[in-house]
């Protein structure tokens, strides 16, 4: 037995005695053996069998939030407010920062249609617009050099995040014919001497069908590629008909092949019945190889980043041309000259081309007011800068003093 210990200044009483290792205390809770189903947990159990709390994914979602894409809700249009274009030319612009490709005999109208846009299985809207492509006039038979394509130049500032890594593209399409293949192409600037194709198709017909295609291949060394700001960086086409000078010889892969855009396999949309339709409601491009949920941009934070390349003084849902005062400039004549600087909302990608509008009279183009001749009057010229304008040389001498009104677009064609 063991020997007793006496406990010295307790309340023991005298020659009480103790000994060591009293009773087993009460069993504890049992430490946890797995991880917590509840909804938003992120907790897991590490290699040691305790809880593991990953790091931090703040730095991968930032990474994954950028898109290259301008205007990439199509929902900014400032040069044509919604105005059905009937058959536009090549190179037309449909809506801020998109443009029109065309060569053959087919004819196609554009507009910007209004409509909710939901992201697929989600009941969030992605867009408030989407372009609409018609087809009024079918080319069944292709020449050569023929094709059509909705493309975007996004500015060289915009490529740096993509340049050095893979990268994934996502569309936000619609057709009212299905099956239906086309291509989604880019290429590089300049001269186009490279490109990559892949072969996009939509299945069920008018239905919004969001395709993503990850993990593009590296940009290869030998392209006409840039990131200086105020250039062309690359080129992004939407293709829906491609003859056979403009098709790839091959999809998923870089080749040097003159800029051609036209995906191997896809069909020829303008052999489709007339009055056939093609919608566009959302674009992306972003780094990495994951193609992620489309990233919203907030109309106002789009119409800003718009007028980087394109703006004018009149309302917003007002054409430029359109016969009206509000938002018009005036100044003084004085000789050939209309010397009233201008600086424009924001300085823009690169010096513009000017256009000035008569407010009154028919509105012309290349034309202001004058007040006291109480009619229109030529301009010939139009110096900018990236900030603004600089003056309008006039066409003629008009009377010295006489008032000028007049309003302008600034448009640097990307």
């Amino acid at each position: 037995m063991a020997n007793p210990i006496a406990i010295a200044g307790s309340n023991v009483g005298s020659g009480s005695l103790i000994t060591p290792g009293g009773a087993q205390g009460v069993q504890g809770i049992q430490g946890p053996t797995s991880v917590s189903a509840d909804a938003g947990n992120i907790a897991q159990l590490g290699s040691d069998n305790l809880i593991l709390v990953p790091q931090t994914t703040l730095w991968s979602q930032r990474l994954r939030s950028f898109n290259a894409v301008g205007n990439p809700t199509f929902e900014v249009d400032q040069a044509n407010v919604g105005t059905l274009l009937t058959n536009p030319a090549n190179a037309t612009r449909i809506v801020d920062r998109w443009w029109w490709n065309k060569v053959g005999t087919m004819t196609v109208n554009t507009q910007l249609t209004a409509g909710l846009v939901n992201i697929p299985g989600t009941n969030f809207a992605i867009a408030r617009n989407y372009v609409r492509l018609t087809l009024t006039g079918q080319e069944a038979s292709l020449g050569a050099n023929d094709f059509i394509a909705v493309y975007q130049t996004p500015e060289g500032s915009q490529f740096r995040e993509l340049i050095n890594d893979v990268h994934s593209i996502s569309v936000l399409v619609r057709s009212s014919v299905a099956p239906l293949s086309f291509g989604i192409a880019i290429g590089d600037q300049s001269t186009s001497t490279q490109s990559l194709t892949k072969l996009a198709t939509i299945s069920t017909a008018n239905t919004w069908t969001l395709l993503p295609f990850s993990n593009l291949p590296v940009f290869p060394p030998a392209g006409n590629w840039t990131t200086a700001p105020g250039t062309t960086g690359q080129i992004l086409r939407i293709n829906l008909a491609a003859g056979s000078s403009i098709m790839n010889s091959a999809n998923d892969v870089w080749v040097a092949s003159g800029g051609r855009s036209g995906a191997v396999g896809q069909d020829n949309w303008c052999a489709k019945a007339v009055n056939s339709t093609f919608d566009i409601a959302f674009c992306q491009w972003e780094p990495g190889p994951i193609s992620t949920t489309p990233i919203d941009k907030p109309f106002v934070q789009n119409f800003e980043e718009c007028l980087r390349y394109y703006c004018k003084t009149y309302d917003y849902t007002m054409k430029a041309g359109t016969v009206n005062d509000v938002g018009e400039l005036s100044g003084s004549v004085i000789s050939s000259y209309l010397p009233s600087p201008v600086r424009f909302p924001k300085p823009m990608a690169k010096s513009p081309t000017a256009v000035a509008y008569s407010p009154r009279g028919a509105g012309a183009a290349n034309a202001i007011y004058l007040i006291v001749a109480n009619s229109q009057y030529g301009v010939s010229s139009i110096p900018t800068s990236q900030t603004g304008i600089l003056y309008l040389v006039l066409s003629g001498a008009p009377a010295a003093g006489d008032w000028a009104i007049w309003h302008y677009a600034a448009d640097t064609g990307m």
